[in-house]
């Protein structure tokens, strides 16, 4: 059995893995070490002692290092303490998590699952940023994010499909689109960290970098709480002053709500018409994440605009959340796949065992 840990600040979600079948699945909820030890303890209970072959954790960057699933040990955690700067909103409560479970469980191989590797062979044109390339020697570059979705998205497609144009678009709290052509990513709307691209639930997505000097100089917003306002008050919440979920803003009678959720629909249709640029086209259009995969109306206002590229939509089979939303005789397949994270996860470790 593979045991599969996504752990956040708040709550550990896991799966429970036997081959092919899903033995278990849940989430423990507490701040830190306390949901890993509810965790640990779950796992004592309910899983036959010698019967776990691996844990698989879930990692949000890889930094320029990592291009797979790597062994976690001394070396590995030393690194992801070192590019713990690239991403202070997740690195550090993962290796937390991670620390304790293999306290807990020293006896099993634990091996991180990066979210960063999809990309991690970005083209040099969609790697570099504009910036005095010193840097990029130093490891700052595009990296991109929810690469462990996109593989399980993939996975999901047909061969006809995997073979050719495909952008996906996950949309959840975190939102990202990402171009595909014959398997490889070959951009993607992320950056240097998750905070970059689309608007998303509460952070901002791209922003005039010059915006940071005006609000530190002008509205004396210093660098701790600039970093905050554009991970936690920004997106969808910061638009709309209402919230950033979109179940709630979908029933505010509240017009910034219905702003913020049309600002969000443009970002995304105009982010997926710049994928099909990069690709020289699109054959397949995936919508996945919490919002990509229920919140029909938001699909339809995306891809509202979109007949240019030979997209034909189904109103009825997007209404009623079907898995084919694009009507026949569309140029563009649009598909809504659940992603499987947790199951991603497993197989690709099952690959390295």
């Amino acid at each position: 059995m593979i045991l599969t840990v996504n752990g956040g600040s708040s709550t550990i979600k896991y799966g429970l893995f036997e081959g092919d079948r899903t033995a278990a699945r849940g989430k423990v909820e507490a701040a830190g070490g306390p949901a890993v030890h509810q965790l640990a303890e779950w796992v004592d209970a309910n899983v036959a002692k010698g019967s776990l072959r691996a844990v698989a954790h879930r990692v949000v960057h890889g930094g320029p290092n990592y291009s797979g699933p790597a062994k976690l040990d001394a070396a590995a955690i030393r690194e992801l303490r070192r590019i713990s700067p690239y991403d202070p909103e997740h690195l550090p409560e993962e290796i937390h998590i991670i620390e304790c479970l293999m306290e807990r469980l020293p006896d099993v191989p634990h091996y991180a699952c990066f979210d960063t590797a999809f990309h991690h062979d970005l083209p040099m044109v969609a790697r570099v940023l504009p910036i005095p390339r010193e840097f990029e020697a130093r490891g700052v570059r595009r990296y991109g994010f929810h690469g462990i979705s996109c593989q399980s998205i993939m996975g999901q497609l047909n061969d006809a499909e995997r073979a050719g144009r495909v952008v996906i678009a996950h949309l959840g709290s975190g939102a990202s689109v990402t171009a595909v052509l014959a398997g490889k990513s070959i951009d993607t709307s992320m950056s240097f960290t998750p905070v970059a691209g689309i608007p998303m639930s509460t952070r901002c997505g791209d922003l005039d970098p010059g915006l940071a000097w005006y609000l530190q100089n002008v509205e004396h917003l210093d660098a701790k709480a600039f970093h905050e306002m554009i991970h936690k008050r920004s997106g969808l919440l910061g638009v709309s002053g209402v919230s950033g979920d979109v179940r709630v803003l979908l029933e505010s009678p509240r017009p910034s709500a219905r702003e913020a959720l049309e600002l969000f629909c443009y970002q995304v249709r105009k982010t997926i018409c710049a994928m099909a640029g990069a690709l020289g086209g699109v054959d397949t259009l995936v919508f996945s994440g919490g919002i990509g995969e229920n919140a029909a109306v938001l699909r339809e206002w995306i891809c509202a605009g979109m007949e240019w590229t030979g997209l034909r939509f189904d109103v009825a089979s997007n209404a009623a959340n079907g898995a084919l939303i694009s009507a026949q005789g569309s140029a563009v397949t649009v598909r809504v796949v659940r992603t499987d994270e947790e199951r991603q996860m497993a197989l690709l470790v099952r690959e390295l065992l």
